[in-house]
């Protein structure tokens, strides 16, 4: 499969046109702060924990090439503003591949991340794995659920985090 260092993604009827292209360290400021978000920890698995700027410096230095297990994209505009940030995570190169994505707040409730994500899993996830993958949700968290939705999901097994976590997590499969 050929890929271009960034690829566009169009939305019938907007002027905003997004592209796709694999992060760099420059990137890591902005990276660390989505990570650091509020809204993103609320929805994250690793609750209630903000990362330092030499641990995220370390993590990223180590996802900066493209992986059987992981592919991490920028989304950005063609102007080259970064608005977010869409990857694919699994186990081990047998396992259903995972489909994650954090927008920036300053861009929420524009459609980036509806745009982008089916975009990046017709490139990155449809040619592997017979193009099956998941989404994991926490219940409540709608804009996700309707993404979800779009790409052809339906909510599947739920489960908590921990006996003392309130939030339950979905699985959105195929």
């Amino acid at each position: 499969m050929h890929w271009s260092p960034t690829q566009e993604c169009h939305m019938p009827g907007s002027a905003l046109v997004l592209r796709l292209r694999k992060p760099t360290m420059y990137d890591a400021d902005i990276l660390l702060a989505w990570r650091n978000d509020p809204e993103v920890i609320r929805w994250s698995r690793i609750q209630a924990r903000q990362d330092d700027r030499e641990g995220h410096l370390n993590w990223l230095s180590k996802r900066l090439d493209d992986k059987p297990t992981e592919i991490f994209r920028m989304i950005e505009t063609t102007d080259c503003v970064p608005t977010g940030l869409v990857w694919m995570s699994r186990d081990s190169d047998d396992a259903v591949p995972e489909v994650h994505y954090r927008v920036d707040p300053a861009w929420r409730r524009r459609y980036i991340a509806s745009r982008a994500v089916p975009d990046f899993v017709r490139d990155f996830i449809r040619p592997i794995r017979n193009g099956s993958f998941k989404c994991p949700i926490f219940r409540g968290n709608v804009p996700s659920e309707r993404i979800a939705e779009k790409l052809g999901l339906h909510a599947g097994p739920a489960y908590r985090m921990s006996d003392t976590d309130t939030r339950v997590l979905v699985e959105w499969v195929q």
